[in-house]
């Protein structure tokens, strides 16, 4: 029998992401088959896979698990950023930062905006689960 663990994780952004938060923003000349990160964007990621990071003693989640998150923005322009595009930088992210070894893991996911919030952030609950 699997014991199951979940755990919680808050972070306050000191501010909005800067460059976009999709995965590719545009062609590389020398790899046309391949995108490239803005570096901007690829700095934000850093701080905040540091800031998760340091959060989360325990080790890599190598197993299936769910994710639940909440991103939180003081305002929101026309809706943007996506709620997919949100996911797929945080999932990234959890990776990038030893968090879990895969996104392949995910076996269930529940992802919330929240408008008009005090601060920009992100609540996230990971749960373990059993290997399907």
């Amino acid at each position: 029998m699997l014991n199951h663990q979940i755990y919680e994780l808050q972070i306050e952004l000191p501010c909005k992401v800067r460059g976009k938060p999709s995965v590719r923003v545009s062609r590389s000349s020398r790899a046309p088959n391949r995108g490239y990160f803005d570096p901007k964007y690829k700095q934000y990621c850093g701080l905040v896979g540091m800031l998760l990071r340091k959060q989360y003693p325990h080790q890599t989640i190598d197993t299936n698990f769910e994710i639940e998150v909440e991103f939180l923005f003081k305002n929101l322009k026309n809706g943007k950023p996506d709620l997919d595009n949100c996911l797929k930088s945080l999932l990234d992210i959890l990776q990038d930062a030893r968090i879990i070894s895969d996104d392949r893991f995910c076996t269930a996911i529940q992802a919330k905006k929240i408008h008009g919030s005090e601060k920009h952030g992100m609540n996230i609950w990971l749960k373990t689960t059993s290997n399907i």
